[in-house]
């Protein structure tokens, strides 16, 4: 998927033209604003006052991070769903209905195509609400195991897929795009009705998760990749970051 390397080419273009800069490489000074810069040429309206302005917060302590290997606007249901799963004990067999709460906005993405309901790839698979949140109820989990060829066939997820539907939250709508919140309720077939909500979904700066569980999630996607040790290290590299006085060592952790 060429969207998960899209962080990545920003990096590496980031870099690339720093490296230039300082080899003296120039440019237009007008690139954004002048009669053929990117604000006339592409965008066409822009307040480029904004890009000069003061900063009264860094824009990085306002970022939202993902606990779960999910789109981005499903972390609030997802979260729910484990919820439910771990307080609950919901059995997927015991389920009679679910109903995933979003905003409106999330309701017009992709990810709430009803052609997801049953997903035969992976990137169509952690791009639906669907999904996601039917594994996170049967399974605690909404990490890269739950996205397996397996889990996605396996006949006791798709009976639970079946079951559930979305439906738009206006309070949650309201809160758009200041947090993307979700809810599930499950309706048990003995009649009961369990549910759970997110305003704020985990993640976002005014959620964020705590250090062990932050780690946690690196740990579980890098020690595959890179080995426990290296990982550990990357982390340790990380914590010191502004002590380095060069980023050799963390590079030097991360390469596979």
């Amino acid at each position: 998927m060429i969207k998960a390397t899209a962080e990545a080419w920003v990096a590496k273009g980031s870099i690339e033209a720093a490296l230039l800069a300082h080899h003296g490489l120039t440019g237009p000074d007008s690139i954004m604003e002048g009669k053929a810069g990117w604000a006339n040429s592409v965008a066409g309206a822009v307040d480029l006052t904004i890009l000069t302005a003061p900063v009264e917060q860094w824009r990085l302590m306002r970022t939202s991070i993902k606990p779960y290997a999910a789109v981005a606007t499903a972390m609030a249901p997802v979260q729910a769903a484990i919820d439910l799963h771990r307080d609950e004990h919901v059995r997927a067999d015991a389920i009679a209905a679910v109903t995933v709460q979003l905003p409106a906005f999330a309701l017009g993405t992709p990810s709430a195509d009803p052609d997801r309901r049953y997903p035969a790839t992976r990137g169509s698979a952690d791009h639906s609400f669907i999904y996601c949140t039917a594994v996170a109820l049967m399974f605690g989990r909404c990490m890269e195991a739950e996205f397996a060829d397996a889990v996605r066939t396996a006949p006791e997820l798709r009976e639970l897929l079946a079951k559930v539907e979305l439906v738009e939250d206006p309070a949650l709508s309201r809160r758009w795009p200041d947090a993307a919140g979700g809810g599930v309720e499950v309706v048990l077939n003995d009649g009961r009705h369990l549910s759970r909500r997110y305003v704020a979904p985990p993640g976002h700066p005014t959620n964020m998760p705590d250090f062990d569980a932050a780690t946690g999630k690196f740990m579980s996607l890098a020690a595959p990749v890179i080995g426990d040790t290296k990982a550990t290290e990357v982390v340790r590299h990380v914590c010191n970051l502004d002590d380095a006085k060069t980023l050799a060592p963390l590079m030097a952790c991360v390469a596979v």
